[in-house]
């Protein structure tokens, strides 16, 4: 079953884009909240 284990491969590469794409805007979004303050 190669089929299914490179969908596997793909949807966890997909993930782990998603999760760096989330903090990277997570990081922005905080450095423009604490900019506010400052």
């Amino acid at each position: 079953m190669p089929s299914s284990d490179s969908h596997r491969e793909r949807i966890r590469k997909q993930e782990k884009k998603l999760i760096i794409t989330s903090f990277v805007v997570g990081l922005i979004m905080l450095y423009a909240f604490i900019r506010q303050f400052l």
